[in-house]
């Protein structure tokens, strides 16, 4: 299993932000120590690792915007994730890039969007039945 397999799967099973702040550390170390291990001239080898930054640094976005909205629900609030999805929206893969690069980022994405559809359906939150229309 992969690091950003490895990370989604301890968001699903709402491991603890300390744990989760660790395995996010551990892959970015992982990931320098390859980085470095790369010739100094970037070539084509070097967009590979690029690629695994940015998984890494949305799997981190992806935990905190977890853990907020979580919090927000346990606190009977609407959680309010719009500058994330603003971020998101500005953050896109170039057009030129290969469909695996959007694919692979879409579905993180959307990881995110089906834990929090989960962690709606499954709360007793007082607008529950507001937040159903938007994920269906």
């Amino acid at each position: 299993m992969g690091i950003v397999a490895f990370i989604f799967k301890a968001i699903k099973e709402e491991r603890t932000g300390d744990e989760l702040e660790d395995l996010i550390k551990k892959g970015d170390k992982n990931l320098n120590i390859l980085w470095n291990s790369l010739p100094s001239l970037v070539d084509a080898s070097h967009y590979p690792v690029l690629r695994m930054f940015q998984h890494l640094y949305e799997l981190k976005e992806s935990a905190t915007m977890i853990k907020d909205f979580r919090r927000s629900l346990s606190q009977g609030d609407i959680p309010d994730n719009k500058t994330m999805f603003n971020n998101w929206r500005t953050r896109l893969p170039a057009k030129c890039e290969p469909f695996q690069v959007w694919k692979d980022l879409l579905e993180c994405r959307n990881c995110v969007f089906q834990i929090m559809s989960d962690q709606i359906m499954g709360s007793s939150h007082p607008n529950k039945e507001n937040y159903e229309q938007f994920v269906q």
